[in-house]
């Protein structure tokens, strides 16, 4: 997992967008005046996550995004970063599903 976070040429164009956006948006917002490597790697591993689902579920980033930032799993990965970042991703997009399902059913 650590190589995959510290590699960014393995990201999506729409994962380096999403990184830009959501720094633009937090430095706005007020949370981060400067982005810090842990607020940097919490981001890669969001992306990383919601390619992986997306992948998994056979829809775009986008709409995975959109759930991903519906449900609060955005937040809820960052939160939890010092585990998901030592597990395989197969764990970080279960942890996601996890919470989808709990907030769908």
């Amino acid at each position: 997992m650590e190589e995959y976070l510290s590699n960014e040429s393995a990201h999506s164009s729409w994962g380096n967008f999403f990184i830009d956006s959501l720094v633009e948006k937090q430095i706005n917002n007020g949370i981060i005046v400067n982005m810090t490597e842990r607020h940097h790697n919490e981001n890669l591993l969001v992306v990383t996550a919601v390619e992986e689902y997306a992948r998994r579920q056979k829809i775009s980033a986008n709409e995975t995004l959109g759930l991903f930032l519906k449900y609060g799993i955005t937040d809820a990965i960052r939160q939890c970063y010092e585990t998901l970042h030592t597990q395989d991703m197969y764990e970080c997009v279960s942890f996601a599903e996890d919470i989808l399902k709990r907030k769908i059913a």
